[in-house]
């Protein structure tokens, strides 16, 4: 029985259900327009640590499976209980826009103890001779062009409010943002294909140079992604 299950899935994975969208179709546009300004609102708060816009283009729905396997999953609902202070949750209960909202609410905080430690004096500001002190000598040839604020994360390690920040919300570490460069480049997606089977849709194609599968709702006629997945996210 088991491999009969086993062999549907392969079959429903290969077949990929519902229908291929052309390219000129208004829910492959709207699709696309959705995961462009998802790109480009994911970089602009690397930077201003703002995911104000999220609700734009993210929901929760348990459809989009979050990211990856049940070992990644388990550490993002520990990040969405610490957020939502609600240790009772449960993965079926959150989804991609509770994670990322988590995600850059752990980065604000941290940012603002890293900021509140250098005022108090609890922390000095590192120089370039501590940044290269602390990073794999293989890492860079030559002088390395280093932001000091974003490269500053582990300075964060030494203060035993941060660590207990990440316990609580599950994150092995998270970086500082630099300054807002003068013009923010979005990552590249690549679209191969747009399906669709009633509300879900699924965009695959090329991200930062792995297979992905980004997964689309649609609610009130808008389409909002609720998940995504890499190759590399599924190994683990």
């Amino acid at each position: 029985m088991a491999v009969v299950l086993i062999i549907v899935a392969i079959i429903i994975i290969i077949n990929r259900p519902g229908k291929n969208l052309a390219s000129s179709d208004p829910d492959y546009v709207a699709i696309e327009n959705t995961l462009r300004s998802y790109l480009g609102i994911e970089a602009e708060a690397n930077f201003t640590l703002d995911d104000s816009r999220l609700v734009e283009v993210l929901a929760n729905d348990p459809r989009g499976g979050l990211f990856g396997n049940d070992r990644m999953n388990e550490r993002l609902l520990k990040s969405v209980q610490w957020f939502k202070k609600n240790p009772d949750l449960i993965v079926d209960q959150i989804g991609l826009l509770d994670v990322r909202q988590a995600f850059y609410a752990f980065r604000r905080q941290a940012k603002q103890m890293y900021d509140d430690a250098i005022a108090q004096g609890k922390l000095t500001a590192p120089d370039m001779d501590q940044i290269i002190a602390s990073v794999d000598p293989h890492e860079y040839v030559g002088t390395p062009e280093v932001d000091l604020t974003a490269n500053a994360t582990w300075l964060l390690e030494t203060l035993p409010e941060y660590k207990a920040m990440l316990q609580a919300a599950g994150y092995d570490g998270v970086s500082l943002p630099g300054p807002r460069p003068e013009k923010i480049i979005p990552p590249s997606f690549t679209i191969e294909s747009i399906s669709i089977d009633n509300d879900l849709a699924h965009a695959y194609g090329i991200y930062m140079g792995e297979k992905a599968d980004f997964i689309f709702i649609e609610q009130d006629g808008n389409w909002f992604l609720i998940g995504e997945y890499m190759n590399w996210w599924r190994g683990g």
